[in-house]
């Protein structure tokens, strides 16, 4: 499309929402070690904890904080 100075404009690109989506980080320890704050072992698919206590090991990903 030329404009009436003879330049050519470009249309805008589209904005595409997925491209600049983050990928979903998870937290490093489950969510069982978050809650009571002890260590975890961050094992696949139970850490340590979770297994001795026979329970689900949960890897929920990271909540953005609100300013």
């Amino acid at each position: 499309m030329e404009t009436p100075s003879g330049d050519v404009s470009l249309s805008p690109t589209p904005f595409s929402p997925n491209a600049s989506r983050q990928p979903v980080r998870y937290r490093t320890s489950c969510d069982h070690c978050q809650k009571i704050k002890i260590r975890c072992s961050q094992g696949k698919p139970a850490c340590k904890n979770c297994f001795n206590r026979a329970i689900p090991c949960v890897y929920s990903p990271v909540r953005r904080m609100g300013r």
